[in-house]
């Protein structure tokens, strides 16, 4: 570590950072697969509707 009690400062503050970062990108990776998830199932319904409506139609 760090000797001069500046640099022992910035370590300090950088360790901080750090973990508030990572909490920020965990919580943003599961938004994001969430999001993604129902992205999905929601074309999929769509495309089950429409194919229904074709046949239908038939």
């Amino acid at each position: 570590m760090a000797n001069i009690k500046s640099a022992k400062k910035r370590a300090i503050q950088a360790e901080k950072r750090r973990q508030h970062n990572a909490s920020r990108r965990s919580m943003m990776r599961t938004n994001l697969k969430k999001t993604l998830l129902q992205l999905s199932k929601q074309a999929i319904k769509k495309q089950l509707q429409q194919h229904t409506k074709q046949l239908n139609l038939s």
